[in-house]
C-alpha cells in the first residue's frame, strides 16, 4: 500500500514538473499545446497574448533575479484573474490565455487586469517596480496555431501603438 501512494507522489511530482513552468508556477507551453488539442474547435472561442512591456530594461537595471520576481508576481496576478481560463507562460516575458468565455466578458476581464497589473506595486529587493502590459486578443478562427499568429500580430499592434494597450483582432 505505501509503495502505490509514493508511486502515485512520484507521478504526479513528474506530470507537474514537465507541465509547469517552474518559476511562475502556471501552465507551461507544452501544457498549453496539449490541452489546446483537445479542446473542440466550438469551445475555444478567445486567444490572448500578453508580453510585459520594457521587461529588458527591468533585467538590464536591477538584475535577473528582479526579473524573475517580477515574473512571478505578474504571473500570479494573471492566474488570480482568468482562474477558469487556460494561462500559460509560453516562455521569456510573454504568457496566453485560451478562453470559452464570450467575446465581450473576455475582452472586459483582459482590460481589467491590463488596468490593474499597471497599478501594482512589485516590492522586491529593496525596489519597488511597476510594469505594464501589451495584449494581443483573437477570436477562435483556424486552428491554435493561426489564433496565436493572429493573436501575436496584435500584441505587436499594442506595441506599435505605445504599449500598456490591449488590440484585439477579428
Amino acid at each position: 500500500m505505501h509503495s502505490c501512494l509514493n508511486a502515485i507522489d512520484s507521478e504526479r511530482s513528474l506530470f507537474t514538473l514537465a507541465n509547469t513552468d517552474f518559476l511562475t508556477a502556471l501552465w507551461n507551453r507544452r501544457y498549453f499545446f496539449s490541452q489546446s488539442e483537445k479542446l473542440p474547435d466550438e469551445e475555444i472561442k478567445h486567444l490572448a497574448i500578453i508580453d510585459i512591456d520594457h521587461f529588458k530594461r527591468i533585467n538590464d537595471q536591477y538584475g535577473h533575479h528582479v526579473g524573475d520576481e517580477v515574473l512571478s508576481h505578474v504571473a500570479a496576478t494573471l492566474s488570480a484573474h482568468f482562474e477558469n481560463d487556460l494561462v500559460a507562460r509560453l516562455g521569456g516575458e510573454e504568457f496566453c490565455v485560451l478562453s470559452t468565455r464570450e467575446q465581450s466578458t473576455f475582452q472586459q476581464a483582459l482590460e481589467r487586469y491590463r488596468q490593474q497589473q499597471a497599478d501594482i506595486i512589485i516590492p522586491v529587493s529593496g525596489f519597488e517596480i511597476t510594469v505594464t502590459v501589451s495584449i494581443g486578443v483573437v477570436s477562435a478562427q483556424g486552428g491554435i496555431e493561426a489564433m496565436l499568429h493572429d493573436a501575436d500580430r496584435g500584441l505587436y499592434q499594442a506595441k506599435e501603438m505605445g504599449r500598456n494597450c490591449l488590440i484585439a483582432l477579428s
